[in-house]
């Protein structure tokens, strides 16, 4: 995975997007490698995607760690990481 796309959106959007893509699914059509998290409130995207978060996305992009491997690689304790990592599984 390479390509995160952050967004501001609506419901009616993200299910637009979503319709398309289950179109594009059964059809067999290729996807781009790519992540999209939309939120619907702004201020909840900064909440969400703290400094700490961000570093955290960025090992894993394009490698899979273990929460050990990242709480070694990000100096950070490990209920920290693993607080982190099930707030961006929601």
């Amino acid at each position: 995975m390479s390509k995160v796309v952050i967004r501001t959106d609506d419901v009616d959007s993200f299910f637009k997007r979503a319709k398309d893509a289950a179109r594009r699914a059964d059809q067999a059509q290729k996807f781009e490698e790519k992540v999209t998290l939309s939120f619907e409130d702004p201020q909840r995207l900064f909440v969400v995607l703290s400094e700490a978060r961000r570093r955290l996305m960025s090992e894993v992009m394009h490698v899979p760690k273990t929460i050990k491997e990242l709480t070694d690689l990000l100096r950070r304790n490990r209920s920290s990481v693993s607080k982190d990592v099930g707030m961006l599984e929601k």
